[in-house]
C-alpha cells in the first residue's frame, strides 16, 4: 500500500509540480546565498533613501542573520527565503534606477 502511494505521488500532476517547485526553490536558495557571500547587505542601507523597503524590519532581520553567519540555516523557512529574495530584489530595483539616472545624464540633450 505504501509503495503504491509513493508511486502515485511521483506520477500524479501534484507530485510532479511539487518536485518542480522544490527544484526552483533549491536553485533560488543557491543563487541568493551566492549573492549573500559576495556582498554585505548592510552596505546598501543608503539605498533606503531611494527605496524605503531596504530599511524595512524584514530587511534588517535578513542583514542581522547575514552578520551572525547563520543565513544558510535561517532561509530553511520559506518565509525567511522570501524575505531574503525581497531584499535582493529591492536592492536590484535601486540599482536599476541609479543606472537609468546615470545613463540619462550621459545622453546629450
Amino acid at each position: 500500500m505504501y509503495s503504491a502511494a509513493q508511486t502515485l505521488a511521483r506520477v500524479t500532476p501534484l507530485g510532479v509540480l511539487y518536485r518542480q517547485d522544490k527544484a526552483v526553490l533549491d536553485r533560488a536558495k543557491r543563487e541568493l546565498l551566492s549573492i549573500a557571500r559576495e556582498v554585505q547587505f548592510r552596505d546598501y542601507l543608503e539605498y533606503g533613501k531611494i527605496n524605503p523597503a531596504i530599511r524595512s524590519r524584514s530587511s534588517l532581520v535578513v542583514m542581522a542573520h547575514q552578520k551572525k553567519g547563520d543565513l544558510n540555516q535561517w532561509i530553511g523557512s520559506a518565509r525567511n527565503l522570501k524575505q531574503l529574495a525581497n531584499l535582493v530584489y529591492q536592492i536590484y530595483l535601486v540599482e536599476q534606477i541609479l543606472a537609468q539616472d546615470i545613463e540619462s545624464e550621459l545622453q546629450p540633450s
